[in-house]
């Protein structure tokens, strides 16, 4: 027995069909939703951070404010008495929305993509004009591009930088940018509460300097002055995300010379490792003098004695990248300082 359905699908199968058009579709008659322009209508967009974590330091809005178009520009302190967004229910099940999200983010962000600010345009197209005029500075711009290369979105939002400092993975991002920035990390015991320096933090491989029902509970980072940059380059391993090599620098240029640098290598041994002799090698050379860069990055294969491998990076091939992702590192830290 043959079914309508079957007799339809027959004589539709194989068989040719006039192509039926919109003739407004063909013309460029059309109207979208991007068409239409109401009287009073406006167009809010949102300026997200695509950092995970980060500490906004301050905003400016200036030039947005200053854009023709623009018909007001808010940060989260304009909605500061909104924060958090109320709701029709007790968020996570606790008192005074605990839980439910910012309007707009004030001091720090701890997810991608939260909002830090927002403008409000008579176009859509002005709109992501706007949002490209927005300056939003950071404490400590390398902890936040570091973050953003961690793992995976997942990863990023649901881990830690605690978490990663005391799980030591030789391969982890935080523990060498904490080592050159010259962090201190917060610890508390059934004992109290003591600081740890990066420097003495690693001791091996997952291994750390916390004594038994130890936890960390903050990590203290210098702000970066006038004339210090900061940068963070890895070869990322192509299935975990982990560096089989990282190096992160921090220098600081005055009066036309570097002054002090701080570099740490990862993923190379079983801990981070200061590169002291690249460092003292940086001193007194002029930002612009790629030579002596590269001179000073070579060194760092100085201090990789023991270097780790695998079958996807032998240990000589980890010491080679660390002095080239060293140079990008320099090369970067310095832009950064100008």
């Amino acid at each position: 027995m043959t079914t309508q359905l079957e007799e339809q699908t027959t004589n539709v199968v194989g068989a040719r069909m006039k192509r039926v058009e919109d003739p407004r579709m063909i013309t460029g008659a059309a109207k979208y939703i991007d068409d239409l322009k109401l009287s009073g209508m406006a167009h809010v967009a949102v300026l997200r951070s695509p950092y995970a974590h980060a500490r906004i330091r301050g905003i400016d809005t200036s030039r947005a404010e200053a854009h023709p178009d623009v018909i007001d520009v808010f940060t989260g302190k304009d909605f500061e008495h909104l924060n958090p967004l109320p709701c029709a229910w007790q968020a996570g099940g606790v008192e005074n929305f605990v839980a439910t999200p910012r309007t707009l983010e004030i001091d720090r962000v701890t997810f991608t993509g939260a909002g830090v600010a927002a403008v409000v345009v008579e176009t859509r197209a002005a709109a992501e004009d706007a949002l490209s005029l927005i300056d939003v500075r950071e404490t400590c711009g390398v902890l936040a591009a570091t973050a953003e290369a961690i793992g995976d979105r997942q990863v990023r939002n649901r881990g830690t930088i605690g978490g990663s400092l005391a799980h030591a993975d030789p391969g982890a991002d935080y523990p060498t940018v904490i080592t050159a920035l010259g962090a201190t990390v917060v610890v508390q015991g059934t004992g109290g509460e003591r600081e740890i320096a990066a420097d003495e933090l690693f001791t091996g491989v997952f291994t750390t300097a916390l004594e038994q029902g130890e936890l960390i509970t903050a990590v203290r980072v210098p702000a970066l002055g006038a004339g210090v940059g900061a940068a963070y380059e890895k070869h990322r391993h192509p299935a975990s995300g982990y560096a089989a090599a990282g190096v992160a620098a921090v220098v600081k240029v005055d009066v036309g010379k570097v002054t002090e640098a701080r570099i740490a290598v990862g993923g190379v041994t079983g801990t981070p490792v200061r590169a002291t002799a690249a460092e003292q090698a940086m001193i007194g050379i002029a930002p612009a003098d790629e030579a002596a860069i590269v001179a000073a990055a070579g060194k760092v294969a100085e201090g990789l004695s023991g270097a780790i491998g695998d079958t996807y990076a032998t240990g000589e091939y980890r010491v080679h990248l660390a002095q080239v992702l060293a140079k990008r590192a320099l090369t970067a830290a310095i832009e950064a300082a100008a």
